[in-house]
């Protein structure tokens, strides 16, 4: 593709992204990256000056507030305007600007005020509304706008929602009214560009607006309201990766965020506020900073007078927007303007489109389904956004979270879901308001992996560009989709009905092998016998590996822990972990009561979003652990016996049992013959090793005797003497695809399964025991008796 840049432009931004080098990053839209150089500028600032809070009136502090002032204007300049036109108030996102303007507006105001009147008190906002004020807003629009209905509705005020085609239709005739006299106040919000599809939305509509073009929408025999009408724009996606000119445009409230346009910092956004239109912001609660004179004991107090002084309570983040200058600076830095990163992000969406249309299966179907308002060729109405999901040749959908897992295996970064944006979703998607609750009432909610339900997608696959995105980028993802999806002859191998494989049989069913992982994400330890406790196998996934951050490690991030061997010696109470590469070892003491752990510190950290409390195991094993996996700052660390984690299942009551640090529950069971049939669908010719293909599932059991998939019948079960619960199937992600021999990554593994259930990447069940005793021990060749859900055949 033609690019939009120089070469000189190109070897600046190489220069300073030095960490992209074998990452592709392709979520743009959800935050774009900030340059090193940016970052090293940012701390030699912080480490080379002083900086005050902008409250006091020391030195330090006066400089800090001539800096906020310098940013506040450069930002101005940045969307060609200034203070004569716009003021600027910083919040801590665009979410937070959205807030505020909607618990602000005054939807009563018949009359522009008086200057003075600004500054009072002012209640009539939350009295009875007597005007017939609106908020409208697009389907395309972001939650956080479609979020301020609530607090429309709240003061008593209609709220509409304009559909797609029914905007542009509307949008299309001619303003029906000029120089009336106006009652109470209405707003109009559409985002400058959505951030599901990358359309542009015609900034002509403001001027539209604020002629009253809708003024007569949602009313009965399409009578006038009278009102006058304003405009939030939300620009957080536009003005990412282009030139919003307020030279040419006036809205009234701009909305934006800017870590989406230069990356760092995050938490700091803003509200731009059109002059003309300040009078209608009515504020009520007042803190720091934003008021001349307040008396704590009379209900008396008079805001200041400058806009942005009177709505950013408190300290502001000025570290932040001292960060924000060097990101104004990096774009000077690297010779761009919002123009030219407009025209890139462009051409790499357009390339990409009709790179991913060209691919086709062995019959001539698509291998994607776009979801888009454009067909790429007009920059004035799209952005460098691309929606799809992925087909197989029969017309199926791939889930995106197959999708998503085969991406991280290539350390390729997208987002998948609906972004925060159901509107656009459900509309590209074709889903109705029934089907939506439906998936909820399914288990589906906003942010999860429940890809596909009843066939349909409940979400998709979104790549976004930024200005250091680049063409190789988008190559080495149609390389990804091509060898990970696209079907060039027939399958020869049936996929797996749910019909398949069910038997009421009496086969002998065995218990072949037990496993258990005492450091979880680490290697398993095979053995003959094993006891139970409370939380599943004794010892299985006490332990874990947290970084410096506390975070927990896992194969996820870092391969090479399945290399880590450990062996527990119940005799001498000890744990000897050693490395499968090397040749030294280390062995820590075993404590089965906290109350022996007084010498070890007692920390915090988290696992599958739970705050789990353990102990730190030292600094010992914690120096052993970083030599061996090259990560500085590891520290082991065991659950205390007084955590009280539960079990995650899936169709699971959480107080039916307690968990140790394993993802999901107590247990996992792997059908061997599940496996084999698998196998068979990959092959000899992959690199896998199929004589321990049953590790990469990472299962407590492995039992043989009965059909593949039988397990996914199963209600209940004993084992021996113990008996369990099904709790619900496995769901799979990308640690299938890692060797727990070699810790080597193949995508086979994930790319069949996905095929061979038809999307489902459910393999093996998880189990929670009904009851045990301090006994209860399960060994290798004890007999399995099996209780099959009951079934309509």
């Amino acid at each position: 593709m033609e690019s939009a840049y120089n070469e000189k432009i190109e070897h600046k931004i190489n220069q300073e992204f030095q960490r992209l080098k074998g990452q592709c990053y392709l979520d743009h839209a959800g935050a774009t990256l900030y340059s090193e150089t940016q970052i090293r500028n940012i701390c030699e600032d912080l480490c080379n000056n002083i900086f005050g809070n902008p409250h006091s009136l020391s030195l330090h502090s006066k400089h800090c507030t001539d800096i906020v002032d310098e940013v506040r204007n450069r930002i101005l300049r940045h969307f060609h305007t200034s203070s004569a036109k716009y003021n600027l108030i910083f919040t801590s996102g665009a979410t937070a600007a959205i807030r505020l303007l909607l618990e602000n507006f005054d939807w009563e105001g018949d009359n522009e005020p008086e200057e003075d009147e600004f500054f009072d008190t002012v209640s009539s906002i939350y009295e009875p509304h007597n005007h017939r004020s609106a908020y409208v807003y697009t389907q395309s629009n972001h939650t956080s706008i479609i979020g301020g209905r609530e607090i429309a509705a709240e003061r008593g005020i209609d709220f509409f929602c304009l559909g797609y085609d029914e905007s542009f239709s509307l949008f299309s005739g001619e303003v029906r009214r000029q120089n009336k006299t106006y009652s109470g106040n209405s707003l109009f919000a559409y985002p400058a560009q959505c951030n599901y599809s990358g359309r542009k939305y015609p900034l002509e509509w403001i001027e539209k607006v604020q002629n009253g073009v809708i003024d007569s929408y949602g009313m009965p025999r399409k009578r006038d309201r009278n009102s006058r009408w304003y405009v939030l724009l939300d620009a957080a996606t536009y003005c990412a990766t282009n030139d919003l000119d307020l030279s040419l445009f006036s809205p009234d409230f701009v909305c934006l965020s800017f870590y989406k346009i230069f990356g760092y910092p995050t938490g700091l956004g803003a509200l731009l506020v059109r002059n003309k239109s300040a009078h209608v912001l009515r504020k009520t609660y007042f803190g720091g900073g934003t008021v001349e004179i307040s008396l704590t004991g009379q209900k008396f107090h008079r805001f200041r007078r400058n806009l942005y002084d009177r709505f950013e309570d408190g300290t502001l983040p000025f570290l932040s927007i001292v960060a924000l200058n060097h990101g104004l600076k990096t774009l000077e830095r690297l010779d761009l303007n919002m123009k030219l990163i407009s025209q890139h992000v462009f051409e790499l969406a357009r390339y990409a489109y009709n790179q991913m249309k060209a691919l086709k299966h062995f019959n001539g179907e698509n291998l994607i389904e776009f979801y888009a308002d454009s067909d790429y060729t007009d920059i004035s109405e799209q952005g460098g956004i691309v929606n799809f999901n992925l087909l197989r040749s029969n017309g199926q959908y791939i889930g995106y979270t197959e999708a998503l897992h085969v991406a991280n295996l290539h350390n390729i970064q997208f987002r998948t879901g609906c972004f925060c944006n159901s509107g656009a979703c459900q509309r590209h998607l074709r889903l109705t308001d029934n089907d939506l609750k439906s998936h909820f009432e399914a288990g589906h909610v906003c942010g999860d992996t429940k890809d596909i339900i009843s066939g349909r997608p409940t979400g998709s696959i979104r790549i976004s560009f930024g200005y250091m995105t680049t063409s190789k980028n988008i190559d080495l993802l149609i390389q990804v989709l091509k060898d990970s999806f696209l079907e060039t002859i027939p399958s020869q191998i049936t996929t797996y009905n749910d019909s398949d494989g069910y038997t009421n049989g009496y086969s002998r069913i065995t218990l072949k092998k037990i496993w258990t992982y005492p450091i979880k994400s680490c290697g398993a330890m095979e053995v003959e016998s094993w006891r139970l406790n409370d939380k599943g196998l004794e010892y299985d996934r006490e332990w874990m590996i947290v970084e410096e951050t506390g975070v927990c490690l896992t194969q996820k991030k870092e391969p090479r822990m399945c290399l880590i061997l450990p062996k527990l010696d119940l005799e001498k109470n000890t744990l000897t972990l050693t490395f499968r590469t090397g040749s030294d070892s280390i062995t820590i003491p075993i404590y089965t009561d906290d109350y022996r752990n007084t010498e070890y510190d007692i920390c915090e950290s988290k696992v599958c979003g739970d705050r789990i409390l353990g102990y730190d195991c030292g600094d010992e094993v914690s120096d052993w652990l970083s030599r061996h996996l090259n990560i500085s700052g590891l520290r082991l660390i065991k659950q205390s016996n007084e955590d009280q984690r539960k079990i995650k299942a899936p169709k699971v009551n959480p107080n039916d049992g307690k968990l140790s640090l394993s993802n999901q529950a107590q247990y996992l069971l792997i059908n061997e013959q599940s496996v084999r049939w698998l196998q068979k669908r990959i092959g000899t010719d992959d690199g896998i090793d199929l004589g321990t293909f049953a590790y990469r599932f990472r299962g407590n059991f492995l039992i043989e005797g009965t059909a593949e998939f039988s397990e996914t019948h199963w209600s209940s079960l004993s084992i021996g003497p113990t008996e369990f619960k099904v709790d619900g199937p496995c769901g799979r992600c990308q640690m299938i695809c890692i060797d727990q021999y070699t810790g080597e990554k193949n995508r086979k593994p994930i790319v069949e399964l996905s095929r061979a259930l038809n999307g489902k990447m459910r393999f093996g069940i998880y189990l929670s025991h009904l009851k045990i005793n301090q006994n209860s021990i399960l060994r290798v060749g004890d007999d399995i008796y099996v209780h099959y859900k009951q079934c309509n055949q």
